[in-house]
């Protein structure tokens, strides 16, 4: 292949090649160079053509062979098959030429030195149909069962752009229904063909057609379906106490064009003004065709407020409500006044009021401050706000030590307070019972203490009896637990110590493998470690703190949560999830302030890692050394009341009061050195519920 600066330097090879080859006995001089085969060839473009193009070099006696000849392409672009020759013995020389890829004129010379060069012409047409470009006629809207406004117009054109002409293109209905006309028109010199018109199916939403010529070539136009009108049928001009819910949802009622309810249409619900917030903001319409948004809280300025309803393809419609300034004549208790506690502990369920005006509807944006009366303690947001439906809550309140009475009050300025009790007991003498099962190597007495000390640890915190079960199963068959023919009271762990893949690898696994019917709290659980690592954790005084960690799981922590059974974890595999038990909830919130070292919804649970670390354990980027997340730090790990308040969340009777002092100052600090992630492998198979009677009832898979 030849380039034009190419052919040019050639051509000075070809001079110096001429020159020094000058025979003393006076050589035959070429005088003409002229194409004898190939010459005025048509073909496809950017292909070859189907014949070699030859040129002959001659002078007055006949044909020169030998004779140095250069290709140049001079017009339509292409290319040659060589830049170089030299004649044969007849005087003539060949090359294959691939014209370029534009439709029209193409132009090859053979360059002699000291000649005129010899030409060759090509004419380049289109090759065959290799692309179908919708022009025209596009992602339009149109009414249901009314023709597109636009006519669907295709391009037909080969491998290069080149319009093809005389090709039959097809048009037929591909999706939503409908029908078409002149469904198969001839392309015409610039490649285009139209059809003769597209009426779309009476469904709302998505249309489609398929444009196809032969070879398999093929396009899709699309077209939306769209009501004839979309009218506010409720909801408009509503007059609402500023920040709360309007009391009639605005909906919208979608017809097509002979006035009947059009069912799927899609409707979108959006703020125009007011900064208020809306819910269920995507919606379809319904077989009587109407959309309900899912609720409007209007913002907290008083003034109006505008909805923009909207579906592709029509004008948006609006609806207004205006927020007028509320006076709070009502301060009322949404949550029991009175409940009782263990002294120094989080509280189960926290003071909430409602704040309403006169006829009764919400006050939005009132401030209620809650102060303790009695007891010490110590409560979080003193002042919080009234939301859109005029509720607030105290988030954490932690009674006091000693005193057995508790009060708070709610009050509203010129309102009568709201008093809230909370009558405190000592915490009974524990008597939840774990029992530790040793089975592969026996452990050392260093080992022993510390499965004795996790053991005394969790029976500090959880504190009460669970219902007994009367067991009589075979062994598990994977491995979770042996035979069992007994009655348990509260808790058996099978503690495996075994060789898994030295120390640093995985550290072993802990979990559930029995459960109760009865808020589904563990039965019987599986320990198992890697004997390696136990001896080193046991070198570096971390041996008590991984197997109270492990406990933890078999007891539940992160193992049950989401289990379609407690639904105490929300967010699972998102950026962001979350605890959403009260109690554990109201502890983080408690040690969270005043410094605020987290700003979003408590207690956010662990977002990174693989399995067996997120999704399972406290986020180790907020909560530090605390001990129950997936990484243990040096120094100490506390088990933090959050741990112990989460277990009353689901079911067990705590005494948060006995877990340890936490600061979250003090464990992001305790954090800052490199932690040791804990590798924890899956436990294998289901968990399985048992009934009363100890019949089980389920197997539930972990996630």
């Amino acid at each position: 292949m030849s380039s034009p600066r190419q052919a040019g330097t050639l051509l000075l090879l070809l001079g110096g090649t001429l020159a020094c080859g000058k025979d003393p006995t006076k050589p035959r001089v070429p005088t003409t160079v002229q194409a004898v085969a190939g010459d005025g060839q048509t073909g496809p473009a950017g292909q070859a053509l189907p014949q070699a193009i030859q040129f002959k070099v001659s002078d007055a006696q006949g044909p020169i062979p030998k004779v140095p000849v250069a290709f140049i392409v001079t017009g339509g672009g292409g290319s040659v098959s060589r830049a170089l020759d030299s004649t044969n013995a007849s005087g003539i020389v060949s090359v294959n030429w691939i014209i370029g890829v534009a439709t029209g004129a193409n132009i090859l010379s053979a360059a002699v030195t000291g000649l005129t060069p010899g030409t060759a012409t090509a004419t380049g047409v289109a090759g065959p149909a290799a692309a179908i470009i919708p022009t025209a006629g596009n992602a339009q809207f149109a009414i249901v069962g009314h023709s597109v406004p636009i006519a669907p117009t295709a391009r037909v054109t080969d491998a290069f752009g080149n319009p093809v002409s005389g090709v039959t293109v097809t048009f037929a209905v591909q999706g939503g229904g409908g029908s078409v006309t002149g469904a198969t028109p001839i392309s015409g010199a610039d490649g285009r063909a139209t059809l003769g018109s597209w009426t779309l199916g009476t469904g709302a939403g998505q249309n489609t057609l398929l444009t196809s010529v032969p070879g398999g070539v093929n396009a899709t136009f699309t077209a939306v379906g769209t009501p004839a009108t979309l009218t506010v049928i409720t909801g408009n001009s509503q007059t609402v106490n500023a920040g709360t819910a309007v009391p009639i949802l605005p909906a919208v009622q979608a017809v097509d064009g002979t006035g009947q309810p059009l069912a799927g249409v899609s409707v979108t619900f959006v703020v125009a003004t007011g900064n208020g917030l809306v819910s269920g903001a995507a919606q379809t319409t319904a077989a009587n065709g109407i959309a309900t948004v899912g609720s409007w809280i209007v913002g907290l300025a008083p003034g109006v407020n505008q909805l923009r309803i909207q579906t592709p393809g029509l004008p948006a419609v609006t609806v207004s409500a205006t927020g007028v300034a509320a006076t709070p004549a009502n301060l009322t208790a949404i949550s029991p006044t009175s409940q009782t506690a263990f002294l120094g502990n989080f509280v189960t369920l926290l003071p909430r009021v409602r704040v309403t005006d006169a006829p009764g509807n919400p006050v939005a944006g009132q401030a209620v401050t809650f102060a303790i009366q009695s007891g010490g303690g110590r409560i979080v947001a003193g002042h919080a706000m009234s939301d859109f439906n005029g509720e607030t809550s105290l988030p954490s309140w932690r009674v006091g030590p000693t005193d057995p009475l508790n009060t708070v009050d709610a009050s509203v300025q010129g309102l009568p307070p709201v008093t809230f009790t909370v009558n405190a007991g000592t915490a009974p003498q524990p008597v939840f019972q774990i029992e530790v099962r040793y089975n592969g190597t026996p452990p050392t007495t260093a080992q022993k203490a510390a499965f004795d000390s996790a053991t005394a640890k969790w029976g500090r915190i959880i504190i009460a009896h669970l219902p007994s079960v009367a067991i009589n199963e075979p062994a598990s068959s994977g491995g979770c637990y042996p035979a069992l023919n007994e009655t348990i009271q509260d808790l058996v762990i099978f503690a495996n110590l075994v060789k898994i893949d030295g120390a640093g690898g995985v550290l072993g696994r802990a979990g559930p493998c029995l459960l109760r019917d009865q808020g589904f709290l563990t039965i019987v659980g599986q320990m198992e470690f890697d004997t390696d690592d136990l001896a080193t954790l046991e070198q570096s005084g971390q041996l008590s703190d991984v197997i109270t960690h492990e406990m933890g799981h078999v007891l539940g922590f992160g193992t049950i949560w989401d289990q379609d059974l407690l639904n105490l974890l929300t967010g699972r595999g998102s950026s962001d999830p979350f605890f959403t038990g009260p109690s554990a909830q109201s502890a983080f919130t408690g040690l969270n302030a005043p410094n605020l070292f987290y700003h979003s919804i408590p207690v956010p649970v662990e977002n990174s890692g693989g399995a067996g670390t997120r999704d399972a354990h406290w986020r180790e980027s907020i909560l530090g050394s605390e001990l129950m997340t997936g990484f243990l730090n040096r120094g100490t790990n506390p088990l933090s009341p959050i741990s112990a308040a989460q277990f009353r969340d689901m079911g067990y009777v705590v005494n948060d009061a006995a877990a340890d002092a936490y600061s979250f100052s003090a464990a992001i600090r305790a954090a800052t050195e490199i932690p040791l992630r804990l590798n924890e492998a899956p436990m294998a198979g289901p968990m399985l519920v048992l009934n009363r009677t100890g019949r089980i009832i389920r197997a539930i898979p972990r996630k």
